[in-house]
């Protein structure tokens, strides 16, 4: 049974004491642990100065307003999954979709963190300068927490989970060259706006094995932890995008990653 000292023990020994990290976490990978979620979520505290989960959330999304050259959009797709009217984003009260996992959920729960604006693609931030990280999040941008986080040398760690949980790899994407693709949400005042979000991370695992010494790796129960650091994650993963646009294409080759590897959207 894995304890929270176990934890801190595994990043720690990542050399993540006292680092800004984003955090891409499976609670389940674990495989038992002492106390529950409450225990990682600790670990995560006390050895990290600052923390950044996703707190993805789809309520606002809404229909598009125009056809653009690839965007992989269908308005019919749209209306199959999405019955319900879209809601405005509200950071304080819009739930976060359940992919993210229950360490992002209860990070992002506490009374010290805090959560962007966009209304697709939060963040929420806790510790060190928290606000810096997720304050005026730009619809835009999607990945501007990340990029801030990069720009103060911060790491990233994965709990469990691979590349293809890994948000910064669509940072990488922008780097690049590529375009986020364009969707649309209702703001506070009703009015629908476009709003730039990620693809298809499906195929980002076939980066790993071109991303040899960027990964330090350790064991914490059944859970895979790896840390690396983020500016050169994203360095490299950009570098192997541009020799190699179609190394993030998914085995399904979808419409979201035929239309990514072209560039992204046209607009």
């Amino acid at each position: 049974m894995v304890t929270d000292a176990d934890v801190a023990a595994g990043l720690r020994k990542l050399g993540l004491s006292g680092a800004e990290a984003e955090v891409h976490a499976s609670f389940r990978s674990f495989g038992g642990v002492e106390k529950g979620v409450a225990s990682v979520v600790a670990a995560l505290k006390r050895e990290l100065r600052t923390i950044l989960v996703p707190t993805f959330c789809w309520d606002a999304l809404a229909p598009a307003l125009e056809d653009i050259g690839r965007n992989a959009w269908s308005n019919e797709g749209f209306v199959a999954e999405h019955p319900s009217p879209p809601r405005a984003f509200d950071p304080l009260t819009s739930p976060i979709d359940a992919d993210m996992g229950v360490i992002a959920k209860t990070i992002s729960a506490d009374p010290l963190s805090r959560r962007s604006s966009h209304p697709l693609c939060s963040w929420a931030a806790r510790g060190e300068d928290a606000d810096g990280l997720v304050a005026n999040h730009d619809w835009e941008y999607p990945a501007l927490p990340i990029n801030r986080l990069m720009e103060r040398n911060g790491s990233i760690l994965l709990v469990g989970v691979t590349l293809t949980s890994c948000t910064a790899i669509h940072l990488a994407e922008e780097v690049a060259g590529r375009k986020m693709f364009i969707r649309w949400a209702v703001d506070s005042s009703g009015r629908v706006r476009p709003a730039r979000t990620g693809g298809c991370s499906d195929g980002f695992d076939r980066l790993l094995p071109r991303l040899d010494g960027v990964f330090r790796e350790v064991r914490v129960g059944e859970s895979r932890l790896l840390a690396a650091s983020l500016p050169e994650l994203v360095a490299r993963a950009a570098r192997i995008i541009r020799e190699d646009p179609g190394v993030t294409m998914c085995e399904r080759k979808c419409d979201r990653c035929v239309s990514a590897v072209a560039g992204g959207p046209v607009a």
